[in-house]
Formats: structure tokens, C-alpha cells, sequence
């Protein structure tokens, strides 16, 4: 019983699914177009360091995924953290207002699960 009980809570929900995937999938398209020479070629050579800055951006925010993958509360709350950030200060179309909402909902419905 105690077996069922473990197993549980340390299941995963589709929404934390759903939004690892879809942060997963945007991670990798942001790697892959700042490793491109043409995106290089566009920054002067003395603001090439902003680049740097984007890429260690995305990696850290990778770690953060992959501990929200792993239901992670620490992951639960930087994730919190960060798209609230980036919804108070960023310019967000509508739909991504409504899916960055929706992800923090979700994250925060269930880091009780988390460990």
C-alpha cells in the first residue's frame, strides 16, 4: 500500500508534462538559432558577450525545465519566479499572456506534488 501511495505523488500530472514539453521544444529552437553564424554575423563584435548572455540565459533555464521535469519544487518556484518576471516586464502578445498564465497556474496548482 505503501508502494501505491509513493508511486502517486511522485507521478508527474500532464499539465507539468505539457508545459516541460513545450518549454523543452522552445529551448532547443532558441539554442539552435543562436548558434547560427548569421545570428553572430548580426551582433558587432563588441556586443558579442550579449550573445554569451542569451545562451548561458537559455541553459539555466534548461536546469530549470529539466527540475520541473522532475517535479522539483525548487524548479516549481524559480519557474513561478521567472515567467511572472517575464509577463510584469515583458511585451507578451495575448496568447502568450494567456499560456505563460496558464503555466504558472499549473505549476503553482501543484507544487504540493513536488519534492
Amino acid at each position: 500500500m505503501k508502494n501505491q501511495s509513493q508511486s502517486k505523488k511522485s507521478k508527474r500530472p500532464l499539465s507539468i508534462t505539457l508545459i516541460c514539453a513545450y518549454d523543452f521544444i522552445i529551448l532547443l529552437l532558441g539554442m539552435a538559432l543562436f548558434s547560427l553564424p548569421a545570428v553572430r554575423e548580426f551582433f558587432p563584435a563588441q556586443e558579442i558577450f550579449l550573445l554569451h548572455l542569451v545562451n548561458l540565459w537559455l541553459i539555466a533555464y534548461l536546469i530549470v525545465v529539466m527540475g520541473l521535469w522532475r517535479m522539483k519544487k525548487w524548479a516549481g518556484y524559480i519557474y513561478i519566479l521567472v515567467v511572472t518576471y517575464n509577463l510584469a516586464t515583458g511585451d507578451v502578445s495575448s496568447s502568450s499572456l494567456v499560456t505563460m498564465t496558464l503555466s504558472v497556474y499549473f505549476v503553482a496548482k501543484n507544487i504540493s506534488k513536488m519534492s
